[in-house]
């Protein structure tokens, strides 16, 4: 049996793109990371080509996109420690960039 979770994209998104997980636990951290990071990789390629750097209202666009894919997928798999993996990924990104202000 193949497991697959089509990414649910936003509005801003071109296409849809299946992933894979019928060879990970998603019960098990490790797994859960592998999800996730299947996921990451994913959302781009469903959110489109990346715009350049120096076009700044796509730039934002696109990545609003990309992170409404993967939320979006995060939330549609169900998976507590894929949903906690994702949580701590948010979290990092948020004190990288300086916290919430």
């Amino acid at each position: 049996m193949l497991a697959a979770l089509g990414l649910a994209a936003p509005a801003a998104a071109q296409s849809a793109v299946r992933v894979g997980y019928s060879d990970l636990n998603l019960q098990s951290p490790n797994g859960a990371k592998v999800m996730l990071a299947r996921l990451d990789a994913a959302a781009p390629r469903a959110c489109g080509p990346a715009p350049k750097a120096r076009d700044r209202a796509r730039a934002t666009v696109y990545g609003a996109c990309v992170n409404e894919t993967v939320g979006g997928a995060v939330a549609a798999l169900g998976a507590p420690l894929v949903t906690a993996a994702y949580g701590g990924a948010v979290a990092t990104d948020i004190a990288a960039a300086g916290g919430l202000r």
